[in-house]
């Protein structure tokens, strides 16, 4: 249902493949956003592929912003952030899109997903 935010087991399977995408030398994420919301309505978000007529069926909004570790040792986040849109019934990334906002607006309240 948009709007609602994911049960706990679509939480953890979430927060693994955000996990699972850092790199083992490189930027790993930092911090990730989840958004229940509808195809449509991701269509203003960093160029994600918004739904313009049909089925809009519910979807994830997964944002993350990446960090990494400075020559001192502190952690740094980026300030650019990636979305990925998630088909709700499946969990199936359909789009992805770098550069994207932080707080996308319009989208209502985000669940933090402690990594």
């Amino acid at each position: 249902m948009p709007g609602r935010a994911p049960d706990a087991l679509t939480q953890r399977i979430l927060r693994e493949q955000v996990e699972l995408e850092g790199l083992p030398n490189g930027p790993f994420p930092g911090d990730a956003r989840v958004y229940s919301t509808t195809r449509r309505r991701t269509g203003s978000v960093g160029g994600t592929r918004g739904l313009p007529g049909g089925r809009d069926e519910p979807v994830y909004l997964v944002v993350v912003r990446y960090a990494y570790r400075d020559y001192t040792g502190q952690t740094r986040l980026e300030s650019s952030a990636l979305a990925g849109v998630l088909e709700a019934r499946t969990l199936e990334t359909t789009d992805v899109a770098w550069g994207a906002p932080w707080n996308p607006a319009g989208l209502g309240r985000p669940l933090d997903l402690a990594l």
